[in-house]
């Protein structure tokens, strides 16, 4: 759910000031976005190749596509390798941080595909660490984003994620809840007082 792109420009610059010898093209290809508006995913896209215009290969790794339908180390989107048409496979390995900020949509607000995508994280995990087999109450879409951010992490990996705080204090939330405790080592978690 990339959005515009905002977490990824910030990203971006965060990672160019702490490794400045590193050039654009090297800073794009460690950032990856999933989106499925085309117009934020363009929106993204432009956002970041626009931190350098003066490279010829100028081409963030954003795919307009559903998160829930990307796994690890398969093929996310080609790229452009050069003058002769020829083009690149990116994937997305084990990274060493996830940061979403989903929607947050009740379940009976989805369309019938979004909530297909979203539950095949539940009968189909990407990746190693246990997920729920099924989720209890008015559960929240943004529990999916949890599970199966989760399966792209490399060991010792970082999880963040912005929501709506209802998780904290739901039935579905003591899902949640169960599942970071048995597999994460929380180190934070902040809750605003200003909005809900």
């Amino acid at each position: 759910a990339t959005g515009g792109g905002t977490f990824l420009v910030r990203a971006y610059e965060r990672k160019r000031q702490l490794h400045p010898g590193l050039t654009h093209q090297q800073l794009l290809s460690e950032l990856y976005g999933l989106e499925v508006s085309a117009f934020a995913a363009n929106l993204a896209t432009v956002n970041l190749a626009v931190r350098d215009l003066k490279f010829e290969n100028n081409y963030p790794r954003i795919a307009l596509r559903s998160f829930f339908l990307v796994r690890p180390h398969e093929a996310l989107l080609r790229l452009p390798e050069g003058m002769n048409g020829s083009t690149e496979a990116i994937e997305i390995g084990r990274v060493a941080a996830v940061v979403c900020n989903p929607p947050y949509v009740r379940l009976h607000a989805l369309g019938p595909d979004r909530l297909r995508e979203a539950e095949s994280v539940l009968s189909h995990p990407a990746g190693s660490i246990p997920v729920p087999s099924r989720l209890t109450g008015a559960a929240n879409y943004h529990l999916y984003f949890w599970f199966h951010a989760a399966q792209f992490l490399e060991d010792r990996g970082r999880l963040v994620l912005i929501t709506a705080g209802e998780w904290m204090d739901s039935d579905y939330g003591a899902v949640l809840q169960e599942w970071l405790l048995s597999n994460f080592t929380i180190q934070l978690v902040v809750e605003s007082l200003a909005e809900p």
